[in-house]
Formats: C-alpha cells, sequence, structure tokens
C-alpha cells in the first residue's frame, strides 16, 4: 500500500485496493487511515476502493461448497470448500470457508463492511482527508452509486496529531 524506504521520507499517493479497506475492524480502519495521513506529504493523496451498499443489498444468507481436483485458489491440491455467508445489519457480510484437503483442514473468516458514499466521507473526513472524486470504480467509471463498489480519491487535509485518536 504504501511504500517507503526511508522513514523521514514522506510519500505523495498512497494505493489501497480490492476493497482491503473493508475487510479491516473500525479500529484497523483508523489506524490505518491515521498512518496513511502520517505518511503523505502535505496534500498528498490515497486512493482506495471499498464494497458499496449495492454488494450489501446483493447478498443473502446461505451456503454452497465447490471441489477443485487439480487444486486452486485454496489449496494447491485437490480440495474441498464449504462457503457459508451471514449478513450482518445493515452493512456487514461474513463469509465464513471451510477447506479440507488430504493434509488438513483450515478456517478463513472473511468480514467485509460495505459502504454508502455519505458515510464513507464521513470517516475519511474524520480522518483529516478531503474526498476529490468518487467513482463506481478504481477505472474510474463515472460515479452513480450503483455499482457494487466505490472508488474515492482522497486529498490529505490535516496532519494525524491534529485529530484524536477514535
Amino acid at each position: 500500500m504504501v511504500c517507503r524506504t526511508d522513514p523521514c521520507t514522506l510519500c505523495d499517493l498512497a494505493l489501497l485496493a480490492y476493497c482491503d479497506y473493508g475487510a479491516l475492524s473500525a479500529k484497523e480502519q483508523s489506524m490505518l487511515l491515521g498512518n496513511v495521513l502520517e505518511t503523505l506529504s502535505p496534500g498528498g493523496l490515497m486512493i482506495l476502493d471499498v464494497f458499496s451498499e449495492m454488494r450489501y443489498r446483493s447478498a443473502c444468507n446461505g451456503s454452497k461448497w465447490e471441489a477443485e481436483a487439480d487444486g486452486g485458489l485454496w489449496h494447491p491440491v485437490a480440495y474441498l470448500c464449504l462457503e457459508e455467508q451471514i449478513l450482518y445489519p445493515p452493512n456487514v457480510i461474513l463469509n465464513r470457508y471451510i477447506v479440507l484437503s488430504a493434509e488438513n483442514v483450515k478456517r478463513y473468516n472473511v468480514w467485509t463492511t460495505c459502504f454508502d458514499a455519505e458515510s464513507l466521507r464521513k470517516e475519511t473526513d474524520r480522518a483529516g482527508f478531503e474526498v476529490l472524486h468518487l467513482a463506481d470504480d478504481l477505472c474510474r467509471a463515472p460515479f452513480t452509486g450503483q455499482d457494487e463498489t466505490i472508488a474515492v480519491v482522497l486529498r490529505k487535509t490535516s496532519s494525524k496529531q491534529d485529530f484524536p485518536a477514535l
């Protein structure tokens, strides 16, 4: 996300892609924004995407399974993956995965917080950023609010020490 070789050097840009921000807890999101704010030069930019409220609306409670004879995403050799999706109103999705292979059983919980434009704006404003641009995705599709993602370009407006920790 943020790359520095010298800890005293500030960056002009931070990028966080594939909706990873929403996989963090509220405390971790606050810490991340504070760390990025501290790392960016004055007026520096942060670009990120999140899953939108449309993603939450299109999700449903349920379960499914898949078998991969030659291996795949979850394991390099044959496996069976059991998936359960649970919705937590108003905007959180939990995907639980149990991956069974000949060698072992692994469990993964993937949490996703979904946002609307206003909640994302409030959260980033509070952290010391100004929203410069909203789009439906990182490819800059015009913002309609009807896509499953929201991409945002933020500009640093304050330093971390100006804001109390949440």
